[in-house]
C-alpha cells in the first residue's frame, strides 16, 4: 500500500492479502464468533428500523470463523442511511455491546475498489 492509499482504496486481491494473513495473537473463538453474528444481526435490524438503511452487510473477520478471535471486531457496511443521520447511527451501533468494537462504513460513499471487495466478501444481513 502506498502512502496515499487507505484500506478503502485496496483492490480485492490486496484486501484479501491483508485480511487473510493477519497474524492472530489468540486462537479462534467459535463461541465469540457466534455472539458476534447475533450482535451483527441485531445491529442490522436497528440500522434498518431506526436509521432507514436499505441494506446492511458484514465484512471482515466475522465472515471467517477460523480467524475470529478475542481481538476481532464487527465490521458493518450500510447503504441508504441519510447523511444527516449517519453519525447518530455510528453512535448507536457502537453503544450496543461492550464486548465488541463495531465499525460502520457508509456504503454510499465507498470507493469503487472497496465496493468491488464488498461484492466478493460482504454477507448481507
Amino acid at each position: 500500500m502506498s502512502q496515499n492509499q487507505t484500506a478503502l482504496d485496496l483492490s480485492p486481491q490486496q484486501w484479501s492479502s491483508y485480511h487473510l494473513t493477519r497474524p492472530s495473537t489468540t486462537e479462534a473463538d467459535p463461541e465469540r464468533w457466534r455472539r458476534g453474528w447475533q450482535i451483527a444481526s441485531f445491529l442490522a435490524t436497528l440500522l434498518r428500523e431506526q436509521f432507514g438503511a436499505s441494506r446492511v452487510a458484514v465484512f471482515g473477520s466475522l465472515n471467517h470463523s477460523d480467524c475470529f478471535d478475542a481481538n476481532s471486531d464487527i465490521d458493518l457496511v450500510a447503504w441508504g442511511i441519510p447523511p444527516a443521520l449517519f453519525y447518530q447511527a455510528v453512535a448507536a451501533v457502537t453503544a450496543v455491546s461492550s464486548e465488541f468494537e463495531v465499525d460502520l462504513v457508509d456504503g454510499d460513499s465507498c470507493s469503487t475498489s472497496f465496493l468491488n471487495t464488498l461484492a466478493i466478501e460482504a454477507v448481507t444481513l
